[in-house]
């Protein structure tokens, strides 16, 4: 996603041209591999360790001694987006009208994504490597961690999409639509409940009179 934004914002021209369809399915292949090269580290460490003591938290798994960390491979790329979000910041302020309601609300919302959801991911992974340094790590401990330091991280992820709905129109108007999509489903479903209600009511009025 932090790429896609350098890009809608350094090459406006070209990015409207993109065949978007295969652009997706690029960036989903990326992340597919990424996400198996990590499933795939972990897995090993598993059964290099199969006696590794466990509390049942799926925090565990991360807790394993492990030729590479994969919280190290995390917090470069969480780096890498951050300063594509600081490229697009400096970017629109240069190549916009700052002076535009739509700017300054473009730049508050890269301010907030990057000092509070992708800094929360990223304050999470550094607390936990400079812990192992200090702590020696243990099941129980990677719980207590895993549990404080996840509360920063749950809150961290879910203030993005508060985000875009107050500082984006289009995302504003996105998420209008598919809440009275929701609200129409909920309608729809009350309605036919008090429907066979009804119908429940007049049968029972007409074998008991």
């Amino acid at each position: 996603m932090s790429i896609d934004r350098v890009f809608a914002v350094a090459f406006p021209l070209f990015y409207v041209q993109i065949n978007f369809h295969l652009y997706i399915i690029c960036h989903l292949i990326i992340i597919f591999i990424f996400a198996i090269l990590m499933f795939y580290i972990q897995i090993m460490s598993v059964f290099e360790h199969p006696n590794y003591p466990v509390t049942g938290n799926l925090a565990d798994i991360f807790g394993l001694p492990a030729y590479f960390d994969t919280r190290i491979a995390f917090s470069l790329f969480l780096i890498f987006s951050i300063f594509l979000h600081l490229l697009v910041a400096i970017l629109a302020k240069y190549k916009g009208d700052m002076a535009n309601e739509k700017m300054r609300k473009l730049h508050l919302s890269l301010s907030l994504i990057i000092f509070v959801n992708i800094g929360g991911y990223f304050t999470f992974n550094i607390a936990i490597l400079i812990t192992k340094l200090v702590i020696p790590m243990f099941p129980v401990m990677i719980w207590y961690l895993s549990a404080y330091f996840g509360i920063l991280l749950n809150l961290s992820s879910a203030v993005n999409a508060p985000i875009l709905y107050i500082n984006s129109s289009d995302y504003n108007n996105a998420y209008k639509k598919e809440f009275n999509k929701i609200k129409l489903f909920f309608n729809k479903y009350r309605s036919n409940i008090n429907k066979t209600n009804r119908i429940r009511s007049i049968n029972n009025t007409t074998m008991y009179p």
